[in-house]
């Protein structure tokens, strides 16, 4: 897989992820490769800087001070008896606050709307291929989970303003994001 920046004809930036360089360019000249903002298909690449990946240590180096800043976020300590012996949760990894989604006139960014929306569509990714979709019956499955009455895992679905709240009322941990539709750009 080959991650490229990209550019449309408006000037908006966005990434995508290809199979390789052959495949973009095949998806390139049928027109199928669209701007994740304004659907434009008149895209090409744009100049990127190479990847080049530190070494191990320092890759570990910086895993140990994200983990701590998120750790001081949330108010725990890394290593704090509490979250120890809490059920490990599911993780991804989610880019630094890009900023602000408006300019000065409070008119959205489309480079920062376009970045929101790849962080969002990798966090959907991520979450189709590692959780067990539940559909409708999400509400009934955490409730089960939560009292015992199945096995803990990690799951999503669809459930109501009213069901979200009700889970919270009885202590199960939920969270909600917004679901983009698929799109073959």
């Amino acid at each position: 897989m080959i991650l490229f920046d990209l550019l449309c004809s408006k000037g908006h930036a966005f990434e995508a992820w290809f199979r390789d360089s052959e495949s973009f360019d095949r998806l390139l000249a049928s027109g199928e490769i669209q701007c994740t903002l304004c659907g434009d298909s008149n895209v090409k690449k744009a100049l990127m800087a190479p990847n080049i990946s530190p070494s191990k240590t320092a890759d570990l180096k910086v895993a140990e001070e994200s983990a701590e800043k998120a750790a001081s976020a949330s108010g725990e300590k890394a290593g704090d008896k509490e979250s120890a012996g809490a059920a490990p949760q599911p993780s991804m990894a989610v880019q630094e606050n890009p900023g602000a989604l408006t300019g000065p006139a409070k008119l959205p960014v489309p480079e920062k709307v376009a970045e929101a929306l790849q962080v969002l569509r990798q966090m959907q990714t991520h979450v189709e291929k590692n959780f067990d979709h539940v559909g409708r019956h999400f509400a009934e499955e955490a409730r089960k989970m939560h009292y015992g009455e199945a096995e803990k895992r990690s799951i999503y679905g669809e459930a109501t303003r009213e069901e979200a709240e009700d889970l919270a009322e009885e202590g199960i941990d939920v969270t909600q994001m917004p679901w983009l539709t698929n799109r073959n750009s």
